[in-house]
């Protein structure tokens, strides 16, 4: 089971996106899942076109969406299932000690 639930909104920023994920994918334990919430245009995995490891799972919404309702549809359709939640954005990275 895993220990922690990271979100993470984002649209049409593949960039900022793939960095975070590079970021991530160096520390993060396999028993902390993130979820990217993407809704972008276009397929935001297929363009970053990088490697990602098993807990690091996209979920693709209508562009009409803004990052809250993403948010929303996320929880109640999928739930969350771990002990803790963070709420990350594509903008900013966390720092590993903070987890």
């Amino acid at each position: 089971m895993s220990s922690l639930t990271i979100l993470l909104p984002t649209a049409n920023r593949p960039k900022k996106l793939k960095r975070n994920l590079l970021h991530y994918k160096e520390f993060l334990k396999k028993n902390i899942n993130l979820y990217v919430l993407d809704g972008s245009y276009k397929d935001i995995k297929k363009e970053i076109n990088i490697e990602l490891p098993r807990n690091f799972i996209f979920k693709r919404y209508d562009p009409s969406l803004g990052p809250l309702q993403r948010i929303k549809n996320f929880i109640k359709e999928d739930g969350i299932k771990t002990k803790y939640l963070c709420l990350a954005n594509d903008e900013d990275i966390i720092i590993s000690n903070y987890l």
